[in-house]
């Protein structure tokens, strides 16, 4: 059950990780 809660933790970091780029973009081009 561990493991998989890690694995879903490390996906959500990677999403988030991943939306604060795009977001980074979006200020960038403005």
């Amino acid at each position: 059950e561990m493991k998989r809660l890690e694995r879903e933790n490390e996906r959500l970091r990677a999403e988030n990780a991943f939306l604060k780029k795009l977001e980074e973009l979006e200020r960038r081009r403005c």
